[in-house]
């Protein structure tokens, strides 16, 4: 069977239109996915040393290992407690800490692990995992032994 001249071009000229049409869309997709500001981030640093947590307190931050956008591969995040003028701050039993983390797009962590003290001004969680690489903005929060949250840091990294 003979197909027309005129309908073969037809479609070739509307998968052209939509080839077309994909690319931008996928080009504009990827300009909204990482906003200016994480940019920012990405050419200084993926985590500040310092944070403030609340009022009257600091935490030191340290990725010992990673962070990796990789579910299978842990990240190993130290904090060190610190007070407004940054000299070692001990923390009573029974206060916690945890994590939070999440892409605009929407991912959060992977695992969230769990912070375990080695003293009272140091804590250390081992088994971190994000979703993929990519911005992140990153959330840390201290509760009392009653889970009342009473402090937060937050900071955006970018790996």
């Amino acid at each position: 069977m003979l197909i027309p001249k005129d309908m073969f071009l037809f479609k070739t000229n509307s998968f052209n239109c939509l080839k077309k049409t994909l690319l931008l869309l996928s080009f504009f997709l990827n300009l909204t996915a990482c906003p200016l500001n994480h940019m920012k981030v990405l050419r200084t640093e993926t985590c500040p040393s310092v944070v403030e947590l609340n009022e009257k307190t600091n935490i030191q931050l340290k990725w010992l290992k990673g962070p990796f956008g990789d579910p299978q591969t842990d990240s190993i995040l130290f904090l060190k407690v610190l007070d407004k003028d940054k000299a070692a701050k001990s923390l009573p039993l029974g206060y916690h800490f945890f994590i939070q983390a999440s892409m605009g797009m929407g991912h959060g962590l992977s695992d969230t692990g769990e912070f375990k003290t080695t003293n009272q001004n140091e804590w250390i969680n081992d088994e971190i995992s994000f979703y993929m690489p990519g911005p992140y903005d990153i959330k840390i929060y201290l509760t009392d032994e009653n889970y009342n949250e009473l402090g937060e840091a937050t900071w955006c990294s970018v790996f």
